[in-house]
This record gives structure tokens, sequence and C-alpha cells, in this order.
């Protein structure tokens, strides 16, 4: 069985449209916490992979 992904963040950065299953992992996820274009994600509160991608993309 093939365990979680870690996000490719380069990816997500160029993608036109991203969803955002979470809040967390496993029993603690399955929700939609963002459906829409990728400059949408870095403002929704519940993705912890739009923080984790504000944060890629500060960095330059």
């Amino acid at each position: 069985m093939a365990g979680p992904s870690k996000p490719n963040l380069d990816v997500m950065h160029h993608a036109d449209w991203l969803i955002d299953l979470g809040p967390g992992g496993g029993k603690d996820g399955g929700e939609i916490v963002y459906a829409g274009p990728r400059v949408g994600i870095e403002k929704a509160e519940r993705s912890l992979t739009g923080q984790a991608l504000a944060k890629w993309c500060a960095r330059g």
C-alpha cells in the first residue's frame, strides 16, 4: 500500500486549478478545503497546502 505523498509545490505553483483535501490526513481529512485557481489557495485559512505554498513562493 502506498503512503501519503508530499506535495510537489513547484507543480502546484504552475497549476491552473487546485483541489485540496484535508484539513489533515487520514481520519482528520476527507473534506474539500479548497477548490479553485492556484492564486486563491494561499488565502484559504484551512488549507495546509496553501500555507506551505505561500511560504515556498515567498522564498523566491
